[in-house]
């Protein structure tokens, strides 16, 4: 998946920050924090431990969204790729309630 693409996109935060209207702030490389976490500042290395672990998160929904999908059709790695990076700023559900999706 393209990692490298989605850490230059969202870029390094080590102190949380609102993005827009969105009441749970977000760290690290755009992670958002959840209620049971308590994220005041992280180092270079905890924001790249928490990449690694939304980007597991990510990729078990790629495998979840496209084992719907007709077995035939070929994905390019591309195609993977920025499915992953809407998944990482959407959320599965957010992506499967989607024309997109549909």
């Amino acid at each position: 998946m393209g990692k490298q693409h989605i850490k230059e996109y969202e870029s390094l935060r080590l102190e949380p920050y609102w993005i827009g209207k969105n009441p749970r702030p977000s760290i690290g490389y755009g992670h958002q924090i959840l209620d049971n976490e308590n994220y005041t500042k992280i180092t270079e290395a905890q924001a790249n431990k928490i990449f690694e672990d939304d980007i597991q998160k990510v990729n078990a929904s790629i495998n979840r969204l496209l084992s719907k999908v007709n077995k035939n059709f070929k994905f390019s790695q591309g195609f993977i790729d920025g499915l992953g990076s809407l998944i990482y700023n959407c959320g599965e559900y957010g992506v499967s309630t989607t024309v997109f999706y549909e």
